[in-house]
Parts: C-alpha cells; sequence; structure tokens
C-alpha cells in the first residue's frame, strides 16, 4: 500500500484521471477537425490572432500541459476520498452507513470531475483555435459528453476504489 492507497485503488483512480483528458482530445479534435490537426503536426498551423504576420504554431504541447495541471487537482481529489475511505474510523462503520457515505463521495467527486472536464478545461484549449474578443468561450460537446460521460463513468470508478478499500490490519485484529 503506497500512501494508503492499494495498487488496484491506484490503477482506478488513474482510470478515473484519464477520462476527462479523453473527452477534451476528442473535443479538440472535433473542434478544429483532422485537417487542422494534420496540420499542427506539420508545423503549418496558422496563429488564430495574427495569422496575417506569417508564422505557424503548435499549440498542443502548452494545451496538453495545462491540462495535464487539472488532472493533477482532480487525482490529489480522488486520492483524498479514496484514503479517507480507508481510514479506521470509516472501516469500522456499519455496512449500510459505509455504502451510503461513499456514494455519498463519489458523486460529489463526479460532479466536480464534471464542472471541471465540461466547463473549465476547454477554457485552456478553446482560445488557442478560437478568437473570443467578446463572449465567454464554451464547448457544447464537453458539456453534454461530460454530463453523460464523465459524470456517470467517474462516479461508477469512485466508488469502486472507495467500496474495494480495506484496512488489512483491521481485519487481523478481529
Amino acid at each position: 500500500m503506497l500512501i494508503r492507497v492499494q495498487k488496484h485503488q491506484w490503477l482506478l483512480i488513474l482510470l478515473a484521471l484519464f477520462a476527462p483528458l479523453l473527452l477534451n482530445v476528442v473535443a479538440i479534435w472535433q473542434d478544429v477537425g483532422t485537417a487542422s490537426i494534420l496540420k499542427i503536426w506539420q508545423g503549418t498551423y496558422p496563429q488564430p490572432l495574427f495569422g496575417f504576420l506569417g508564422g505557424a504554431f503548435n499549440p498542443l504541447p502548452e494545451i496538453f500541459l495545462k491540462l495535464l495541471l487539472f488532472l493533477v487537482v482532480l487525482g490529489l481529489l480522488a486520492w483524498f476520498m479514496v484514503f479517507i475511505s480507508s481510514m479506521v474510523f470509516f472501516q469500522k462503520q456499519s455496512q449500510i452507513a459505509k455504502l451510503f457515505e461513499i456514494g455519498v463521495m463519489a458523486l460529489l467527486a463526479a460532479v466536480i470531475f464534471f464542472i471541471v472536464s465540461g466547463f473549465m478545461m476547454p477554457l485552456i484549449w478553446l482560445p488557442k483555435f478560437h478568437d473570443y474578443l467578446l463572449g465567454f468561450p464554451s464547448s457544447p460537446f464537453t458539456v453534454n459528453w461530460s454530463r453523460w460521460f464523465i459524470f456517470p463513468v467517474t462516479a461508477i470508478i469512485l466508488f469502486s476504489a472507495m467500496f474495494l478499500s480495506r484496512d488489512k490490519n483491521l481485519e487481523k485484529k478481529k
């Protein structure tokens, strides 16, 4: 157990973290299109604000570094929830209370994942590809898919990760 989280729980946490990243990668691809992604990789994608000056840029490394910062915050949240679920006071509760608390914690974390992946993460990459001089950038694709994909997937994965937490020292004492 590394930092009171078991190996299979680390796998579930990583799986939960890849869902928002995957959603935003697909949203970038859906937003700019395959032809623009190929231009980015070839280094011929024009800059959106100053395209008349010439020059091309590759915004993907900067975008992914900033998206990874969001994933670190979401990872800390997921780790903290799994860490709490493996504490002694949590383990000694009755099964019904434990299931209820796990369900509430998983739903709250899923709401946070939904907000971050659907509203905050697109704020990083949308201004890179579009001019937003007036107005608030938003991506209907990420909002809709985060509601119907990220929310349930994250809730199920985190519920499973917290439910699978057990303290082996407590089991030995019984």
